[in-house]
C-alpha cells in the first residue's frame, strides 16, 4: 500500500498525464485535417505530425538529462509551457492560414511530449521500491479518462466556436496546457542526487544487466508493434468494407485495451514479477495478430485491436518498472532516456512504414511482419527470466547459509 504522501504525488502526476493525453488526442485528431486545409501540396498534410514525432525523439534524451540537473518539477513546468506556446502558435497559424507556422506549432508539441513522457518515471522515483509498479500503473491508467476527455473537449470547443471549427479546439488545447502548468506547480517531489562518478565525469556508467536490456527492448518492441498495426487498422477496416465511423469505433476499443488494464497491471507485476507479465503481454499480442489474420469482420477488428492494446499495456508498464530499478539517479535517468529515445524512434519508423506495407502487400502482411518483433522480445525476456531465477536462488542460498552460520 502507498503512503499518504505517495498517493498525493501519484494523483498529481496522474492528473498531469490525463491533461497531456487529452490534449494530445486533439493534436492526433486535427493535425492531419488542418495540414490538409493549409498545405499547398496535399501530400504534406501529415508533415506537422511527423515533425512533432521527430522533435519528441530528438529531445527525449536531453529532456531527461535536464531534469536530472534541475529536477522533475521544473522540467515538467517547462514542458507544459511549451504546450501553451504550441497551442498559441497553432491557433495563430490557422487564423493566418500559414502552413509553415502550423508545422512549427505542432512541432513544439513534441517538446511538451519530450518532458511529459517521464511522468510515470517520476511517479516511480517518488515512491518506495515495492510500490513502483503500482505508481507507474496508476499514472498510465489515467489514460482511461483521457480517452473520453480529449474527444469531449474537442466537441465542446467546436460547439462553442461554431464559426471556427478548427481554431476553437486549439484554443481549448492552450487552456488545458495552462491548467497543466497550474497543477504541476503543486507537485512535491524530491530530487535524487546523481552519483559522484556521474558528477565528476558527466557520463553516468550504465550496467547493461539483463533486466535493463529486457526493459529497453520490450518497451521499444511493444510500442513499435502496437503503432505499426494500429496505424494500418483504420485503412484495413475501410478497405474491408467498413465505414469510417466503424474505424473510429475500432480505435476506441483499442484505446480502452491500452489503458484499462493499468487498473490491475501494477498488482499483477507485484504478484507475478515483470518477466511473467511480459510473457503474458507477448502471448496476448500473438493472439491479437492471429485474430486479425483469421478474418476481417468488424468483430475481428474489435477483438484484435482490443487485444493489441492489452498486450502493449502489459509490456509497457513492465518495461517501465524494469527501467526504474537502478538505484543511482544518474544511471536511472540515462537508461530511461535511452528507452524513450528508442520508443520514439521505432514508433516513428513503424508509423511511416505501416501505410506503405498495407498499400503494397495488404492487411495480412502487416500482421505477419509484426511477428518477428515478438520473437526478439521473447528471447530477450527468456534471458532475463533465467538470470533473475538464478539470482533468486543465489540469494536464497546465501540467506540460508547466513542463518546456519548464526545458529
Amino acid at each position: 500500500m502507498m503512503e499518504k504522501k505517495e498517493y498525493g504525488l501519484v494523483a498529481t502526476l496522474s492528473t498531469c498525464q490525463l491533461i497531456w493525453v487529452s490534449a494530445g488526442a486533439i493534436i492526433l485528431t486535427l493535425s492531419g485535417l488542418v495540414g490538409y486545409e493549409l498545405a499547398s501540396h496535399k501530400s504534406l498534410a501529415t508533415l506537422p505530425f511527423a515533425l512533432m514525432c521527430v522533435v519528441d525523439t530528438v529531445f527525449s534524451i536531453p529532456a531527461s538529462s535536464l531534469m536530472l540537473r534541475i529536477g522533475r518539477k521544473k522540467g515538467f513546468l517547462l514542458g507544459s509551457l511549451f504546450g501553451c506556446v504550441s497551442g498559441i502558435v497553432s491557433t495563430l497559424a490557422i487564423a493566418l492560414g500559414s502552413f509553415v507556422l502550423f508545422c512549427l506549432g505542432i512541432a513544439l508539441w513534441g517538446m511538451f511530449t519530450a518532458f511529459a513522457q517521464y511522468y510515470r518515471y517520476a511517479a516511480a522515483d517518488g515512491v518506495r521500491p515495492e510500490t513502483q509498479s503500482t505508481a507507474i500503473s496508476a499514472v498510465v491508467a489515467s489514460g482511461i479518462i483521457a480517452v473520453f476527455v480529449g474527444p469531449g473537449v474537442l466537441a465542446a470547443a467546436q460547439s462553442y466556436f461554431p464559426d471556427a471549427q478548427l481554431t476553437g479546439p486549439f484554443v481549448a488545447l492552450t487552456g488545458l496546457c495552462v491548467l497543466s502548468v497550474i497543477i504541476t506547480s503543486f507537485l512535491r517531489i524530491s530530487q535524487a542526487a546523481p552519483a559522484t562518478e556521474a558528477l565528476s565525469t558527466g557520463s553516468p556508467k550504465i550496467r547493461w544487466r539483463p533486466g535493463i536490456v529486457a526493459g529497453v527492448v520490450n518497451g521499444a518492441a511493444g510500442f513499435s508493434l502496437m503503432v505499426f498495426v494500429m496505424t494500418a487498422s483504420p485503412l484495413a477496416a475501410v478497405h474491408s468494407g467498413h465505414s469510417v465511423s466503424d474505424a473510429g469505433g475500432i480505435i476506441q476499443w483499442h484505446l480502452l485495451g491500452m489503458y484499462a488494464p493499468s487498473l490491475v497491471t501494477g498488482w499483477l507485476i507485484n504478484r507475478f514479477g515483470e518477466a511473467r507479465i511480459i510473457f503474458a503481454g507477448i502471448a496476448i499480442l500473438v493472439a491479437s495478430l492471429l485474430v486479425a489474420l483469421h478474418g476481417s469482420s468488424l468483430h475481428h477488428f474489435w477483438l484484435a485491436l482490443l487485444l493489441l492494446g492489452v498486450g502493449w499495456n502489459l509490456m509497457y508498464v513492465s518495461s517501465s518498472v524494469l527501467l526504474s530499478t537502478p538505484k543511482d539517479a544518474s544511471e536511472r535517468s540515462r537508461v530511461q532516456a535511452i528507452g524513450e529515445f528508442l520508443n520514439n524512434s521505432t514508433v516513428a519508423v513503424a508509423a511511416f512504414a505501416a501505410g506503405s506495407v498495407f498499400v503494397q502487400y495488404g492487411w495480412l502482411a502487416v500482421n505477419v511482419v509484426a511477428l518477428p518483433i515478438l520473437v526478439v522480445s521473447l528471447l530477450v525476456t527468456i534471458r532475463y527470466a533465467l538470470t533473475a531465477s538464478s539470482d533468486s536462488q543465489l540469494e536464497a542460498q546465501a540467506a540460508k547459509a547466513s542463518e546456519e552460520g548464526t545458529a
